[in-house]
């Protein structure tokens, strides 16, 4: 190009420039040189409507700035009432994107108003993940207590839709191929790294409040699991599971100190006034075939701590209480066992007479098929293998340690037949009943050996003492009102 028409070409420019700044600013000057632009006033670059305004051809390396000055400044992009769309670090090659990331002081960094839509299309991290270096993840103190903080509300709008899920945010893992993996829609983990630690931790807390008078049917729970299948879910293994919620101990070493890991708890609250929750545990009619069951374990359940019910059926079950078999060492314990250590055992007094009470009725409906054996409890031991060992299905022992002066009954077991009001018997009823049989031939190998429907012996390793006497057998009156005679003290 001739040095004439580049002169031409330089004035043209300056003069259209000149044009678009007197426009809005009167009396203003535009300074154009070989690499800058400065104008006086307000500068406005425009094209034609429809055209396109490039800054930084296709090749261009360099940097280029927009907005550096030091001053307060407000810089706008796109923020004109109209339908836009605004791309920032498109394209294929990678991009490293800076918004406000300086240490200090402070940002305020807004994305979205409250009816838009923000999808981030790859991976959202805050921090860096290291459980060695302090500072690498967001430091979060009094003043800046939580990395995320999410607020929602219905501003005063009921909804009547049951079909619609609020939430304040939804997390969504959806897996289309075969997994071998631990998979987890949300995963929250607190960490702690060699320091004292009090007050409550959890990777994941959820609350449910109410404040003012709130009327509530149907469910609020803190934390909700919930499982669900649209079509058919195979279970491979036995000890496969589905599970609404699951607990498991994650430890590599064991705990130290006097306290306890548990799968659940149920504890009182450290603020305010702590009020009983009415159930620890509820498992509500119909919701399971088995209420609780438990595998193999060193105590099945402990009932260790002061109650006025120890444990209660109160209600229609197609089983309570499931201990299905296995190597369990105590399935049920109440109490310690011990013969030397006083309140070792539960204990039992005029107000607490008993560690387990069993109470049964047949709800006035009267029973007509005499293959059923109707009871408040059965116990039933099966030996399989050869045994040397005594067995008995229930074994009741009651004990004096010494020193004990005993008066009134006592007995290892006590059976008894009881009516009110007018009642017609027919057949037999008694206290005690003691029976034997068998399906098939049972053979007694010695001359003293004996099956027996009932039997007494003297277990004493030392002769009694005083003017009493033993009995394997005694029939005797009342001491409870105007005793009246038995018929028989013994019939064959």
């Amino acid at each position: 190009m001739k040095k004439i028409q580049k002169i031409f070409l330089i004035g043209f420019l300056t003069l259209a420039l000149v044009v678009g700044v007197g426009v809005g600013s009167a009396g203003a000057t535009l300074t154009l040189d070989a690499l800058t632009v400065t104008s006086s006033g307000a500068l406005t670059l425009t094209g034609a409507v429809g055209s396109a305004i490039t800054i930084g051809a296709a090749g261009q390396t360099g940097t280029i700035s927009v907005g550096d000055s030091t001053g307060a400044m407000t810089m706008n992009l796109a923020s004109g009432n109209s339908i836009k769309t605004i791309n920032l670090g498109t394209g294929t090659g990678v991009k490293t994107i800076h918004i406000g990331d300086n240490a200090t002081p402070a940002n305020v960094i807004t994305i979205g108003g409250a009816a838009s839509g923000t999808v981030v299309g790859g991976t959202f991290k805050i921090g860096t993940l290291s459980s060695t270096v302090a500072g690498s993840g967001l430091t979060i103190n009094a003043t800046t207590p939580r990395a995320v903080d999410i607020n929602v509300d219905d501003n005063d709008v009921a909804t009547t839709d049951t079909a619609v899920l609020l939430s304040a945010g939804r997390f969504r893992l959806m897996r289309y191929a075969n997994s071998d993996s631990e998979d987890y829609a949300v995963h929250g983990l607190v960490k702690y790294s060699a320091l004292t630690k009090s007050r409550f931790g959890a990777g994941v807390m959820g609350a449910a409040e109410t404040t003012g008078a709130v009327t509530a049917s149907n469910l609020l729970a803190g934390v909700l699991g919930r499982f669900g299948t649209a079509a058919t879910l195979t279970l491979t293994g036995a000890t496969d599971r589905v599970a609404a919620v699951a607990a498991f101990n994650n430890n590599s070493v064991a705990l130290a100190g006097s306290g306890k890991s548990a799968g659940l708890l149920v504890m009182e609250t450290d603020v305010g006034t702590p009020i009983d929750l009415d159930y620890g545990l509820e498992i509500q009619n119909s919701a399971a075939t088995t209420g609780i069951q438990v595998g193999t374990a060193t105590t099945g359940i402990n009932l260790a701590g002061t109650f006025t019910t120890g444990m209660s059926v109160a209600n229609t079950a197609t089983t309570g209480i499931n201990f299905a078999g296995g190597a369990a060492t105590q399935p049920i314990l109440v109490g310690a066992f011990s013969s030397t250590v006083p309140g070792s055992g539960v204990i039992i007094n005029d107000s607490n007479v008993r560690a387990v009470d069993v109470h049964v009725d047949d709800n006035d409906v009267a029973s007509a098929d005499t293959a059923k054996t109707l009871s408040a409890a059965r116990f039933r031991l099966i030996r399989y293998a050869d045994s040397v060992a005594e067995d008995y299905a229930l074994h009741g022992l009651v004990k004096y340690t010494d020193g004990v002066t005993k008066s009134r009954w006592g007995a290892g077991v006590i059976g008894a037949a009881e009516m009110t009001g007018a009642v017609t018997l027919s057949n037999l009823t008694t206290g005690v009943l003691g029976r034997f049989g068998t399906s098939a031939t049972l053979t007694l190998t010695g001359a003293t050996d004996r099956v027996a429907a009932v039997t007494a012996f003297n277990n004493n390793g030392v002769a009694l003492a005083g003017s009493g006497k033993s009995a394997g057998l005694l029939v005797m009156e009342t001491d409870v009102g105007t005793p009246i005679d038995l018929d028989y003290g013994l019939e064959i």
